[in-house]
């Protein structure tokens, strides 16, 4: 079955608990995937910055059109 930015915003809330996602999170989040597409994911579209936020359904869009998830 296709992988959709649901799917994935389903998996952060999971990993989270919450609706809201710290860097530091989104980096471990992303960093247990250990594909080639999160890998640059992480390097290409996601910055942190600071103690910033980030909201779940914008990051998820974000990693499912970035191809970033398997």
């Amino acid at each position: 079955a296709m992988t959709t930015a649901k799917d994935i915003e389903k998996d952060l809330k999971r990993y989270v608990g919450g609706s809201f996602i710290r860097p530091g999170e989104l980096a471990a989040y992303l960093g247990q995937k250990k594909t080639q597409h999160v890998k640059k994911y992480l390097e290409g579209v996601f910055h942190p910055e600071g103690t910033k936020t980030f909201f779940i359904p914008e990051v998820a869009e974000n990693i499912y059109k970035s191809g970033g998830y398997e």
